[in-house]
């Protein structure tokens, strides 16, 4: 009876050792897939920049890392124009803003960009 008890206590135990690692692993791998659920998802809602800024004689020119459409411009206060500007290589920023300081640009495949029409001195 003796001997009985002891296979008995044994196979209790590597039970509930075998359980308990299982159960480890599983909350391990629920983690992450979890982790790796949400580094997708923040992927997706990074903007890439297509954008840069680039200076030329006194001119401020936003160039394209690859061709764009500009759907909408908003201005400062709100005001929203529906355009079509197309743009290859690069275009300069005073084309965009207008007279204001900055504007946000949304492309023809629904990304958004605060532009601003920064100018940078000229040493001569």
């Amino acid at each position: 009876m003796k001997g009985i008890s002891n296979i008995i206590g044994t196979v209790f135990f590597l039970l509930i050792a075998i359980s308990t690692f299982s159960m480890f692993i599983f909350v391990i791998n629920e983690q992450s897939f979890a982790t790796g659920k949400s580094l997708q998802a923040s992927n997706k809602l990074v903007q890439h920049s297509l954008f840069l800024i680039s200076y030329k004689k006194n001119i401020t020119y936003l160039a394209v890392t690859s061709p764009v459409n500009i759907t909408y411009i908003i201005y400062p206060g709100g005001t929203i124009k529906k355009t079509d500007i197309s743009i290859q290589s690069q275009i300069p920023i005073e084309n965009i803003t207008g007279n204001q300081k900055w504007v946000i640009i949304i492309t023809n495949q629904g990304t958004w960009y605060n532009v601003s029409n920064v100018t940078v001195p000229v040493f001569k």
